[in-house]
C-alpha cells in the first residue's frame, strides 16, 4: 500500500477523527489519502496557524491527540506559534509536514536549499516539542508514528512533530513488515505512590487549620477533576485555582475561593496568602501566580506539591517541603482512599474567613451609570451560558474578565493559553 495511506489509516486506528490542513504541493499524497474517506474528516483552514491552533482546540475538547497537516517550507513555519502553545500548555498534538523529495534535500551539505520551499523544519522546532523526525526510510513509518503517539501522550504530554519527503510519502510499503515501536524501556512515572508520602501529606493536612488545595491545569490533563471533587467532599478543604485551572473544578462549589495571581481574585490570593498547608496539583508556581517575590508566597504554608514533570519539581522558585512526582490521578486516588480519618470540624473558621473575604472584594460590582462594566457583563453572561457551553477567549484583558468573573460549571469548559499566550 502506499506509504500516505498507511499514515491515514493509523490515524483513525487512534481514534482521530478530524485532521486540520492547508493544502499544499508537499502533503498532496497526504491530502489524496484523506479524500473520500467516511471515518475521517480534513478540515481545511485559511491559514496553518488556524490550523494548529485548532488542533490544539481538539486535543482539550477530546482529550486525545489534535492532528494538523501543513506543506513544506512556509506552510511549516506558519504552525510554529501553535505548536509552541501547545508545547507550553502541555497539550498532544501530531504536527505533520510534508517535506521536498529526499532527493532534494540538502541534509549536511553547506548550502541553504536545493528543493523548492526546502527548509529544515525539524531543527527549527526542537526546542519546542517533545520529539522531531525527518522520515528518510519509508520502512520506519510504523515505527515513529507509534513512538511520537506514545511520546506526545505520556508524562507530560505535548506536541511532536513529523516531517515526510513527497517520494516517502508515495512510496509503497508492506504493513504487514514494518517493525513496531516498543515502549517498555522508556522511562514513565511510577504507578505507584509510596505510603510514607501519603502519610507525610496527611501529616501537615491534620496539623493544619487553614489548609487549602491549589488547582493547575494538571488536574484536567491527568483527568483527575473527579478524584478531586472526592477529596474536596471528604475533606472540605477550600479550592483555588490557576488561570489553566479555572474549569477543572466546579466555580459554583460552595468551597471554590476563586483564581490566584497577578490578575487573580483578591479573595484567593489572600487565601493562599494566609493558608498554613498548601496541597498543589499540577501547577508550575510561574511569576504570574506568585509575583516577582517568591519568598511571600504562601508564605506560612507547608506546601505538597504534585507534578508529572520532575524537572519542574527540582526547578522550583517556591520552598516545597513535599515534592511528589506522580500522575495527579493516582496520587489523589491513594489520598482518598487515606483521607478519612481526617476531620472537617476545625475548618469553619477558615471557611468564614474565606467567605468574608469573598463578600468584601467581590470579581465584579453593580453599574452605577449606562456603560458596560466588563467584569460585570462576564457575571451576567454566567448566568446565561447553555449548561455544556465551551468557553474559548483570546490572550489579553478579555481573557482576564473572563477568568475573574465567569463562573464555569462542571459541565463547562473554559479554554485559553497559558505560556505561550498567542
Amino acid at each position: 500500500m502506499r506509504l500516505s495511506d498507511y499514515v491515514i489509516d493509523f490515524l483513525v486506528r487512534e481514534k482521530v477523527k478530524h485532521v486540520f490542513e492547508i493544502c499544499g504541493g508537499a502533503i498532496t499524497h497526504l491530502l489524496d489519502s484523506l479524500y473520500d474517506r467516511k471515518d475521517i474528516v480534513a478540515i481545511s483552514m485559511h491559514h496553518e496557524q488556524a490550523a494548529a491552533f485548532a488542533a490544539e482546540g481538539y486535543a482539550r475538547s477530546e482529550n486525545g491527540i489534535g492532528v494538523a497537516m501543513a506543506t513544506s517550507g512556509p506552510g511549516a513555519t506558519n504552525m510554529v506559534t501553535g505548536i509552541g502553545s501547545c508545547f507550553f500548555d502541555s497539550i498532544p498534538c501530531l504536527f505533520i509536514t510534508g517535506q521536498v523529495n529526499t532527493y532534494e534535500f540538502k541534509f549536511d551539505r553547506p548550502i541553504r536549499q536545493v528543493g523548492f520551499q526546502e527548509t529544515d523544519i525539524v531543527s527549527m522546532v526542537k526546542p519546542i516539542v517533545k520529539e522531531a523526525v525527518l522520515l528518510t526510510n519509508p520502512e520506519e513509518i510504523r515505527y515513529y508514528l507509534e513512538k511520537l503517539i506514545f511520546i506526545a501522550k505520556s508524562g507530560r504530554p505535548g506536541p511532536v512533530l513529523l516531517d515526510i519527503p513527497m517520494n516517502v510519502q508515495r512510496a509503497e510499503i508492506d504493513p504487514h513488515k514494518l517493525k513496531s515501536f516498543s515502549n517498555k524501556s522508556s522511562r514513565a512515572v511510577s504507578s505507584r505512590i509510596k505510603n510514607s508520602v501519603i502519610t507525610e501529606t496527611l501529616g501537615f493536612l491534620r496539623k493544619s487549620a487553614r489548609p487549602l488545595i491549589l488547582v493547575g491545569g494538571g488536574v484536567r490533563l491527568s483527568q483527575a477533576e473527579c478524584e478531586l471533587k472526592t477529596l474536596v467532599a471528604k475533606a472540605g478543604i477550600p479550592v483555588v485555582t490557576t488561570l489553566m485551572g479555572k474549569d477543572a473544578f466546579p466555580n459554583d462549589h460552595r468551597l471554590f475561593s476563586g483564581m490566584i495571581g497577578t490578575y487573580g481574585n483578591r479573595c484567593a490570593n489572600l487565601a493562599i496568602a494566609n493558608a498554613d498547608f498548601v496541597l498543589a496539583l499540577g501547577t508550575r508556581l510561574d511569576t504570574r501566580q506568585t509575583g516577582t517575590c517568591p519568598d511571600t508566597f504562601a508564605r506560612q504554608a507547608k506546601m505538597v506539591r504534585v507534578d508529572i514533570d520532575l524537572h519542574e519539581l527540582k526547578d522550583t522558585r517556591v520552598k516545597t517541603d513535599v515534592a511528589v512526582h506522580a500522575d495527579i490521578k493516582i496520587f489523589l486516588n491513594e489520598l482518598n482512599k487515606q483521607i478519612e480519618v481526617y476531620s472537617k470540624a476545625g475548618l469553619r473558621q477558615w471557611s468564614s474567613s474565606i467567605n468574608l473575604w469573598s463578600q468584601k472584594y467581590p470579581s465584579f460590582s453593580f453599574p452605577s451609570k449606562e456603560e458596560i462594566h466588563p467584569n460585570f457583563f462576564m457575571h451576567v453572561l454566567s448566568e446565561i451560558m447553555p449548561k455544556h457551553a465551551t468557553v474559548c477567549v483570546d490572550v489579553g484583558q478579555n481573557q482576564m474578565w473572563a477568568a475573574q468573573s465567569l463562573q464555569i460549571s462542571k459541565t463547562q469548559r473554559f479554554m485559553t493559553q497559558g505560556g505561550m499566550g498567542a
